[in-house]
């Protein structure tokens, strides 16, 4: 009796009376998450936060977005491990390693002060191991350190390999072995791995704990291939389980070492937990396109349960938690029941106590009981909350915004407030999974079956009350109930996004004879067949069931009658309705006469059925989808209530319910097209600049809406009253990591409508972060200042990777960061110096520069050609810090700059006359020898002081991509030698990083090739450019701009193009010509229209010759913008996806002042005939009358391929050259022309067959023609769609080679395997798809890869600028392991 007082007494006091280590990342080794802390859950408060200066920089930028071709949304996230700075606690203090600054931290417990910081030279990604007084961790600089706990003095460090030359990885120097799993203990020694890509060598690691040595019993350094370890592994009795990121975890024998294998039938991700039964828990991508956390058996690996989709797990002694979407879920680990299901809207991390389970979400955290579920606490923190962790009475909380919180428990008092920010936590039932969720809401009318009314108040998670008092309804994924009016809806998205009410209809109350459905919905996108609600099976020749739906954008009623006429009757209303418009929807059946009413009014009847309601035998019965066991379509829009009835209610109580809630929605809105624009760039501090034009004077109006997270926020309005026709908003208060959708109110045609909503995904935000800019003004100095402005203006480079070699106190290094958007990387060879200089630079530390010390300042441990500026803080009287060789050798080439000087003082030079001539000399002597051919070099002496500038030219035998094929002939050879390159090995990675998958649409939709020129990649994402430098991975700017996509570019062009200077976008009527060092906006191009209607008209295609853009004109809408499903594939040999684009006019346009230079107007052009070349423009046109006159111009019908001619232009003046009627095979599949040595060749797909034809540039005279069967006599994956690429006298038609000159098949066989893309060419080689990027080595015929690393599904490696460039393509290709990174390879003959 005295303890359960005592007991009682603490408890009521909500002291912590149990107090537990939190020693590791998830608690323990065992990853579970869980501790047997006792803390008072229900009554936490702030006591202190720590803020980082930049927020955690993620290893990975994933995952994609979508899987398009699958229709799956929110794919599950791999390699979520390194999103916020982990904490671990032990004892008084609380440690945590950061990616933003390279460091691991020691704060006091108490108060949260620093104690100690230890810097190392890369990103830190996994929380410390702290044990028997020491910090154990590891760094992307490729070593585990061994720390003192108390101090953090430097005990040993240890790299299984020598790090070699370090790469770029998002403008972060690394070694290709970075450590990135944490440090696990095992008895005497410490486990870790080092590796990042599955082409280079990785290696498993255990060294002894004291000495941080290889010697002694257990210890082993064992190299592997093709693993990927990555995340915090997990420790059983006689395993060590190590996550690899987007591939199953690995299982280690935990004695040697030895590699036992993989988990089977697994995908890949950060969790794996042991339970104390030591079942392994992993994922959250067992089911690698659906997600989903899986049970496997330690001895063989199987899985032997599966938990559906989660994204966090614990495991207590018998107990696991998941958060599963919306819904937190516990079950028993013995007899796997589920214990409790409710409703958590945290869906991102989970931590333990003995009586609360935490959950930590976006912008929120809660607490849970853990034995009842019920919610005990919430608080709003700042950012996403993806670590918890719980000890000595504190709740330490993560968030990526880079802020640690930690919350502590007060003692409660009878008259005490809710914590500030507390917000109202809702009781939930013990049966919370149960169809009776809701037993507060009782049916209104005796005859109501089914309502399911979607507002917060009745939906829980993702379960949906039946406000009849039967079965619930689920959504299929967590449900977004925005505000339409006065009215929440849940939003639909077509593809992921439903209520299932029941797998079989026969489970839930249905009405057998007379019957009456109702629904408000907004219908965004029409279907052939679009269901509302119902139960249906239509496979044409067995039809029953019934659906309230819509065919095209017509509402339905479809019913069919057990004394029918045997099928079904789709009553259908005689008007379209408006889309995006609330209508009020509603049938009716009496056993004999159907109605349908569409807001209030019956529009249709029928009396073909009769008799009770005839139902298959299963049927999905479902709100917001067409579902049989044939077709599923789903509704994209809105759904605001549903209800079903068995009795047929009258037209005068129709008409009621439709008018009672009639004003609550917002009206129809006239949608609206601005003149140009939108378009969208993101300026840096959590803001983006929008602008648009419009025709007519308005007022600037634009609304902005918080998409993402499940809490109610206000949207919030832009608003200028000046009448102008240029508009432009900043939107402020950005968060990151965040979607966002925009619409703009303007007068259009003098009537006030809107736009459609636009897109602002804060993901996309790849501006350089600011840091505490304050605090680096007031550190820098006047001098540093002035050497810094002098520096950027004689380079004229303010962004990219700055090198500064040799550093005299940081003030210089401070300054370029300030007043440039540079990434710098310093190097010393003085190791005190470094280490000061780190220290004043703290605020900038990490993400905006990093301080290397070095040997040598003439020999950089790092790839060379990748610095857009060289400079020094060293004085020139001390000479140059070396060798003018040495620094060419870090410069990029084309652009690269390097600068050296002596500012003068107060006018006066600080060099003497004799140290001016010696550095003329060097200069002299140095640009006298090879190296100018690599450089132009300036020594200035002038009142800015003495100053030597070199600027690198670009490398001799390399080529631009400017175009969709290389260049404008088509050729996919663009004259880049790539240094001789004819294998995987020829080639090293420069670089690694961003882009990851999210920037793109999928991989899937065939779109456009990247394009590089100058030493810029550019990159095609969904309505988004990004440019990078390609020399060294950064991004250098982006810009969204809605409108700007192509896709099924086999059967089109492309859609831009580009120039040393210029970016080329066709958006929709215009090309944009953007500044290509800067993304903005210079100049819209118009097309020339095609009739009197300039609306009718979009541009189609666009290239960039002499001081020209041709174009093509198209009508409005004509050009492939789907991607979405299978049919985005555009895979298919039949049907409209086959269909050849085709133009109406030619024309050009002088780029200097925007002029018409000339225009062609004769028949159809096909688009992908279009080739220019030696100041020619050549095309195949179709003039077939009827193909003329159709309104039709995705060419589909035989005469698409009748009266053809090939004709040639003077690309200059758009003089006819030549023509000659041309009778191809018809190029049902896919039609292609190339040009190359005076020869046009011309291949039609058609019945397996490549057909090629060759003709002379001059004249048109056919020369000879061939046939190549598709690969394996196959069309699938691409194998229809091979185009022609020619080098020299090569011709190649995947899977053949052919002579140019005579078209003989040459003894070579082009690489077979998964390949549904084109190819691209280097001198002596190709680069492809076969499964993987491949090299194909076109004089032996020898191929290599890069495993894990894929293309998308056309063309996405280009060779340039001496450079093999492969942006992320993978896309949401779900079904595979790819890497999802891009990379930039540099030949090894540069190395």
């Amino acid at each position: 009796m005295k303890f359960v007082l005592v007991l009682l007494l603490i408890l009521l006091v909500g002291t912590v009376c149990q107090a537990d280590d939190w020693a590791t990342w998830q608690h323990d080794q065992r990853r579970s998450g869980f501790s047997s802390e006792q803390i008072a859950a229900g009554n936490l408060s702030v006591d202190w936060t720590w803020q980082s200066n930049f927020p955690p920089q993620p290893a990975w930028h994933g995952p994609a977005k979508w899987d398009a071709y699958a229709r799956i949304r929110d794919l599950p996230a791999m390699r979520s491990y390194d999103q916020v700075f982990h904490v671990v606690a032990v004892g008084d203090s609380a440690f945590f390693g950061s990616s933003a600054d390279d460091s691991v931290r020691c704060l006091e417990m108490a108060t949260g002060k620093e104690r100690w910081k230890f810097i190392t030279d890369g990103p830190v990604r996994v929380a410390p191991l702290i044990a028997n007084g020491r910090v154990y961790f590891g760094s992307d600089d490729g070593f585990v350190y061994c720390l003192k706990a108390g101090d953090g003095e430097l005990l040993w460090k240890f790299s299984p390999v020598e790090t070699g030359q370090k790469i770029l990885n998002n403008g972060r120097f690394i070694p290709l072995n970075p450590c990135r799993t944490g440090v696990v203990l095992n008895g005497d020694n410490v486990w870790f791995a080092c590796g990042m890509l599955p082409w280079h060598p990785s290696w498993l690691c255990s060294v002894n704990a004291q000495t941080g040595l290889s010697e002694g019993q257990g210890t082993f350094v064992h190299k592997m291939n093709g693993k990927t370890l990555e995340g915090a592994p997990a420790v059983s009795s006689e395993l060590v389980l190590f996550p690899q990121g987007r591939v199953a975890p690995q299982v280690f024998n935990r004695t040697d070492g030895k590699e036992l294998g993989s988990f089977k039938k697994s995908g890949g991700g950060s969790i794996v937990v042991v339970s104390l039964d030591e079942s392994i828990f992993h994922g959250p991508a067992t089911d690698s396109r659906k997600g989903g956390i899986g049970r496997s058996d330690p001895k063989t690996r199987e899985m032997v349960a599966g938990y559906g989709r989660g994204s966090a797990l614990i495991v207590g002694d018998r107990v696991s938690y998941m958060l599963a979407d919306d819904e937190l879920i516990a079950s028993d680990l013995v007899t796997r029941k589920v214990l409790f299901q409710v409703p958590c809207e945290q869906r991102l991390s989970l931590a333990g106590t003995a009586t609360a389970v935490f959950a930590g979400g976006e912008d929120s955290v809660a607490a849970f009981d853990a034995g009842t579920g019920t919610r005990l606490w919430q608080r709003d923190v700042e950012g996403k909350a993806y670590g918890l962790a719980v000890a000595s009475g504190r709740l330490f909380v993560s968030t990526d915004t880079g802020i640690i919180s930690a919350f502590r428990a007060e003692p409660a008092t009878e008259n005490s407030d809710s914590s500030p920010g507390d917000r109202e936590v809702a009781k939930t039932a013990e049966n919370s999974g149960g169809d009776n969720l809701f037993l507060n809401a009782l049916p209104d009318d005796p005859h109501q079956m089914g309502r399911w009314l979607f507002e917060s108040a009745h939906v829980r998670g993702k379960s949906v009350a039946n406000l009849a008092g039967g079965k619930a309804g689920r959504t299929v994924t967590g449900p977004l109930l925005p505000m339409f009016g006065e009215r929440q809806a849940l939003e639909l998205d077509g593809s992921g996004q439903g209520v299932v009410i029941a797998e079989n209809f026969r489970d839930a109350k249905m009405p057998r004879k007379v019957m009456s459905v109702e629904a408000w919905v907004r219908v965004d996108e029409p279907q052939t067949w679009g269901g509302i609600v119902g139960a249906i099976q239509d496979n044409g020749d067995f039809e029953r069931g019934w659906l309230l739906g819509y065919r095209a954008a017509k509402f339905s009623f479809a019913l069919a009658g057990a004394e029918g006429n045997g099928r079904l009757t789709y009553l259908t209303a005689d008007a379209e309705f408006n889309l995006k418009s609330w209508c009020h929807v509603a049938g009716t059946y009496d056993g004999s006469e159907m109605i349908l009413y569409v807001n209030g009014e019956a529009v249709a009847r029928s009396t073909q059925q009769s008799g009770e309601i005839h139902y298959p035998p299963q049927a999905f019965y479902e709100i917001g989808s067409y579902h049989d066991k044939d077709e599923h379509h789903r509704l994209r829009g809105a759904v605001h209530e549903v209800a079903v009835y068995d009795d047929m209610l009258p037209p005068q109580e129709i008409a009621e319910r439709y008018a009672r809630k009639a004003s609550s929605f917002p009206k129809p809105r006239e949608e609206i097209v601005l003149k140009s624009g939108p378009w969208l760039k993101f300026t840096g501090s959590n803001a983006a600049v929008v602008k648009w034009e419009t025709v007519e004077a308005t007022r600037t109006s634009l609304t902005l809406n918080p998409k993402s997270g499940g809490r109610s926020v206000k949207p919030v309005l832009y608003e200028d009253d000046r009448l102008k026709r240029q508009h432009q908003v900043t939107l402020e208060g950005l968060k990151r990591n965040r979607i966002y959708s925009y619409e703009i109110q303007a007068v259009v045609n003098g009537k006030a409508g809107v736009t459609r909503e636009f897109e602002c995904d804060t993901f996309f935000d790849y501006t350089v972060p600011v840091g505490n800019r304050s605090q680096s003004l007031n550190k820098a100095s006047a001098e540093s200042s002035k050497k810094a402005d002098v520096v950027l203006r004689k380079s004229r480079v303010d962004r990219g990777v700055g090198l500064v070699v040799g550093l005299k106190d940081g003030k210089l290094v401070r300054s370029l960061c300030r007043n440039s958007d540079l990434r710098i990387v310093a190097v010393d060879d003085d190791e005190l110096r470094v280490l000061a200089v780190r220290e004043s630079l703290n605020d900038l530390y990490g993400v905006r520069m990093t301080v290397h010390y070095v040997d040598d300042l003439k020999s950089l441990p790092f790839v060379g050609y990748f610095a857009n500026l060289v400079t020094t803080e060293r004085s020139l009287n001390d000479g140059l810090p070396s060798t003018l060789q040495n620094v060419v050798k870090q410069l990029r080439p084309d652009g690269g700059v390097a600068v050296f000087g002596e500012p003068s003082v107060d006018g006066a030079t600080a060099l003497s006359v004799e140290q001016r001539a010696e550095l003329s000399g060097k200069l002299h002597t140095s640009t006298a020898t090879k190296l100018q051919e690599s450089f132009d070099s300036t020594f200035v002496d002038d009142s800015d002081g003495v100053w030597i500038t070199l600027r690198t030219k670009a490398w001799q035998g390399t080529g631009e991509w400017s175009h969709l094929y290389g260049s404008t002939d088509n050729s996919a050879f663009a004259g880049e030698s790539l240094s001789g390159v004819r294998s995987r090995e020829d080639l090293f990675v420069q670089w690694v990083g961003r882009p990851g998958p999210r920037y793109q649409a999928d991989r899937s939709g065939r779109k456009p090739s990247p394009l590089a020129v100058g030493g810029r990649l550019f990159l095609q994402g969904l309505e988004r450019i990004v440019a990078l430098d390609s020399y060294n991975g950064t991004i250098l700017w982006s810009v969204e701009i809605p409108g700007f996509t192509r896709f099924n570019v086999p059967r089109d062009s492309g859609n831009w193009c580009a120039d040393r200077d210029h970016v080329f976008a066709v958006v929709r009527d215009e090309v944009w010509q953007l500044d290509a060092a800067t993304g903005e906006r210079i100049e819209a191009h118009k097309v020339a229209p095609i009739s009197d209607e300039p609306s009718e008209s979009e541009w189609g295609f666009v290239a960039r010759s002499g001081g020209q853009l041709i174009g093509s004109s198209v009508k409005a809408g004509t050009s492939w913008s789907e991607y979405w499903g299978k049919e985005g594939w555009h895979d298919a040999r039949t049907g409209p996806s086959t269909f050849q684009i085709g133009s109406d006019k030619l024309f050009a346009r002088n780029v200097e002042d925007g002029t018409e230079a000339w225009t062609w107007t004769s028949g159809v052009v096909l688009n992908s005939s279009i080739t220019i070349a030696d100041g020619r423009v050549y095309f195949v046109e179709c003039r077939h009358p009827d193909v003329v006159s159709s309104e039709q111009r995705r060419l589909g019908t035989p005469e698409a391929w009748q009266q053809q001619f090939l004709v040639s232009l003077d690309a200059s003046t758009g003089s006819k050259l030549w023509e000659r009627p041309l009778d191809t095979v018809d190029g049902n599949v896919a039609f292609y022309m190339a040009q190359a040595k005076d020869r046009l060749v011309i291949v039609s797909s058609s019945e397996k067959t490549f057909h090629v034809s060759t003709y002379a540039s001059d004249g048109g005279e056919p020369l000879w023609e061939q046939k190549v069967g598709w690969k394996e006599g196959k069309g699938d994956h691409g194998k229809a769609m091979s185009r022609p690429a020619i080098v020299g006298d090569q011709l190649f038609i995947r899977p053949q080679v052919l002579s140019l000159t005579d078209g003989k098949v040459l003894p070579l066989t082009m690489p077979t395997g998964h390949g549904c893309g084109t190819y691209a060419c280097t001198t002596n080689a190709l680069f492809l798809r076969s499964k993987n990027v491949t090299v194909w080595d076109t004089e032996s015929g020898k191929a290599s890869a890069w495993p894990r690393l894929r293309p998308d599904c056309w063309l996405s490696t280009i060779p340039a600028g001496g450079m093999l460039l492969a942006p992320e393509g993978g896309g949401g290709c779900s079904c595979g392991s790819w890497m999802e990174t891009s990379i930039g390879f540099m030949p090894s003959a540069r190395r």
